[in-house]
C-alpha cells in the first residue's frame, strides 16, 4: 500500500477525531502525544485492580 492510501486511512479527519480518541481512550491504548508521566498515571489507575482483572483488562 502506498504512504499516501496509510496517511489517508491512518488519519482521522477533523470530524472523526473526536471519536478516534475515544476509541483509543475505549480500548485503553495511549494516545501518541501522552507524556511518560501520563502513561505512567494511566497504568496505575488500574493498580487497585487484581492481577486477574489487571490481566483481563490488558487481554481486552
Amino acid at each position: 500500500i502506498s504512504q499516501v492510501v496509510k496517511d489517508h486511512v491512518t488519519k482521522p479527519t477533523a470530524m472523526a477525531q473526536g471519536r478516534v480518541a475515544h476509541l483509543i481512550e475505549w480500548k485503553g491504548w495511549c494516545k501518541p502525544t501522552d507524556t511518560p508521566s501520563a502513561l505512567e498515571s494511566h497504568l496505575t489507575s488500574y493498580s487497585h485492580l487484581s492481577e486477574g482483572e489487571q490481566e483481563a483488562r490488558f487481554a481486552a
